[in-house]
């Protein structure tokens, strides 16, 4: 269940995929530098519109994390984190002036959590020592304490990750086979 203030909340609300991407204007979907203008425009739109509640999802692929996130080096690593929670405060903050919810995606897709640490899905899924479960771990504990408490905020973990679990896929969790 999901409360807002003492009471239980729902509405209906929609996904801006882009978003946040846009806030962290690296110029993945947009020029850099007009991808903040664009996605605080849109924010801007949303306001007074009676939505409840906004969905918006990581950058898509694990290289972007490298991007904005990452780094071997310490001091670059450390300034990266400065802007990354620089941009997405300002996101925040822009959504909850407009009285929207909303919940940040913080893995797009399962394939993208194992290109973290560039192993295989299952490893990645099943060996809490495997580089792509300790960025990923990194990653959520460092939003999650930023945010903790933080109003109109909700943190997802991640969007379709049983998308391959179950099926016959190359990238697939369960590889089962007759022999089993």
């Amino acid at each position: 269940r999901l409360y807002r203030g003492n009471s239980e909340f729902s509405g209906i609300g929609f996904n801006a995929v882009d978003v946040w991407m846009q806030y962290l204007d690296q110029g993945w979907e947009h020029p850099k530098g007009q991808g903040r203008l664009d996605a605080k425009r849109k924010v801007k739109m949303l306001c007074g519109k009676n939505v409840p509640m906004v969905r918006v999802m990581s950058p898509f692929f694990a290289r972007w994390y490298e991007e904005v996130f990452f780094d071997k080096d310490p001091e670059i690593q450390k300034q990266k984190k400065l802007d990354f929670f620089t941009a997405t405060d300002e996101m925040l903050h822009d959504f909850n002036n407009c009285g929207i919810y909303l919940e940040l995606q913080i893995m797009f897709s399962i394939d993208a959590f194992a290109d973290l640490g560039h192993t295989s899905l299952h490893d990645a899924l099943t060996n809490l020592k495997s580089l792509s479960y300790q960025r990923f771990k990194e990653i959520a504990e460092a939003i999650a304490k930023r945010y903790r408490g933080w109003p109109g905020f909700i943190i997802g973990l991640g969007n379709e990750w049983d998308l391959f679990a179950d099926l016959q896929h190359l990238n697939g969790v369960l590889n089962i086979s007759d022999d089993m």
